[in-house]
């Protein structure tokens, strides 16, 4: 019986690097289409083409220019993604043998599933008469279900990236071994739970942006609320990756992820200075200028910084291990924690 179950891990582990390529290949295309997305808002073109059929996606590769060019490429990175997303949860499904990660690929591909209806129903929610009309009759305002609908898609968006990311890191040799070196320390469990709360943090900020690129204001109140919420956030994490590296020398992996979310979330501030400054201008964004780039490029390195907090947090709980504030910080034998 244990050759059987030996002989099925042994398949299953041929199928890991395949899954480590294909979910760094899905990560780099959710970038893109994160991307896409974001220049689709800033060029207010996300009504450029008013029919949203997933049967007939081909006529997303028809010619174009201007903002309907991009709504297009969007589609088209997300039907890629899709495509590529079916692949990988069967990949995962035969061939990743932890039962935690298995369930965040299906999660995963499920909430590529849902991401796209949130996209396509969005454009109906504006353009198909008896859609406004049914919102309008049972679930309120149009407008508001507009912007409920794209916050949610923009907000998914990113917690995709962040669960291929840690699919991808988790696929990775030495991660993909279940034996974890897991280190003792009296600072583990503060430490776990401060990342955590920065993960949440970064959560909030994120929703509120979503919000205000949807809303287009760029005076309103919550302008003010994210700007000092974001400085504390990103206050915040500066102080738990320096401590939390300054805890866990030993814990290498750890510390240069938390290294690598201090450098992308001082970059988040200078981009998001620069974004709003573009706003306050009043110009529209052109196709691909500095101005569209800019809000770009600040929405997409905000799916990094929280991707990479969570992954952050994830390995902390695997790595980490409580011990009495006497014993010395010292590398455990045995099996860390297996996600």
């Amino acid at each position: 019986m244990h050759a059987t179950q030996d002989q099925s891990a042994s398949r299953k582990g041929r199928l890991i690097p395949w899954i480590h390529i294909l979910s760094l290949l899905l990560g780099l295309l959710v970038v893109l289409t994160i991307f896409f997305g974001s220049a689709v808002t800033s060029r207010a073109a996300g009504d450029s083409d008013p029919t949203w059929n997933p049967f007939l996606f081909f006529n997303w590769w028809r010619p174009a220019t201007g903002g309907l060019a991009i709504e297009l490429d969007h589609r088209k990175f997300g039907t890629f993604v899709g495509l590529l997303a079916l692949a990988h949860v069967i990949l995962i499904f035969f061939g990743e043998p932890r039962r935690r990660l298995r369930i965040l690929g299906y999660w995963v591909f499920g909430a590529i599933c849902l991401q796209g209806v949130l996209g396509g129903v969005r454009v109906l929610s504006v353009n198909h008469e008896a859609t406004i009309a049914f919102i309008a009759n049972n679930l309120g305002k149009p407008d508001d279900f507009r912007i409920g609908l794209a916050m949610a898609h923009g907000f998914l968006a990113q917690m995709i990236l962040a669960g291929y990311f840690w699919i991808w890191l988790q696929t990775k040799r030495p991660w993909s071994n279940k034996e974890y070196e897991a280190w003792a320390s009296p600072q583990a469990g503060r430490t776990q739970r401060s990342l955590a709360i920065v993960c949440w943090m970064l959560a909030l900020q994120l929703i509120l942006g979503t919000f205000l690129r949807h809303d287009r204001d760029p005076r309103h109140l919550l302008v003010w609320i994210h700007l000092g919420w974001g400085l504390t956030t990103a206050a915040m994490l500066l102080f738990v990756g320096t401590r939390s590296r300054a805890r866990h020398p030993g814990a290498g992996s750890l510390g240069r992820l938390t290294g690598l979310a201090r450098t992308l979330v001082i970059l988040q501030v200078f981009l998001g200075f620069l974004a709003w400054a573009f706003v306050l201008d009043q110009q529209q964004a052109a196709s691909w200028d500095l101005n569209l780039m800019m809000r770009a490029a600040h929405q997409l390195n905000g799916a990094f910084v929280l991707a990479v907090s969570i992954a952050a947090a994830l390995r902390a709980r695997l790595v980490l291990r409580s011990c009495p504030p006497q014993e010395s910080v010292t590398p455990v034998e045995g099996e860390g924690a297996v996600l």
